[in-house]
């Protein structure tokens, strides 16, 4: 999910998804080929829908202490969420470099991040 720490909804079940408004703005043609630019405008979110094994076994103590609670939240299983836009510079339709930037809608989640890929998510 783009703009969330890497790892951040990790269980033995999850759900993720992506929503993305996609806009080709320029056509050209450059050296024989067709190159087109696009601007992409997404939301991804996802949330853990089977926690792994292991916390319930800390006793109660345990999480109570400051640095257990640096790491484990009771309402964390939200739903995770982030925003962002992106650049699409694609030649021939079928070689894509991908340019994102997203940010987390929750400070513990993440600030924001840079992406840069080649073709679409999906």
């Amino acid at each position: 999910m783009r703009g969330i720490v890497r790892n951040r909804v990790v269980g033995d079940g999850y759900f993720m998804g992506n929503m993305e408004a996609r806009w080709k703005f320029a056509r050209f043609q450059f050296i024989n080929n067709n190159f087109y630019l696009g601007l992409n405008g997404f939301m991804d979110f996802g949330q853990v829908t089977k926690k792994t094994d292991g916390i319930e076994n800390v006793p109660e103590s345990d999480l109570n202490s400051q640095a257990a609670k640096d790491y484990y939240d009771k309402d964390a299983e939200k739903m995770h969420i982030s925003y962002g836009a992106g650049l699409r510079i694609a030649m021939n339709e079928n070689f894509i470099i991908r340019l994102d930037y997203g940010m987390a809608a929750d400070d513990r989640d993440g600030k924001s991040g840079m992406y840069i890929g080649l073709n679409y998510l999906f």
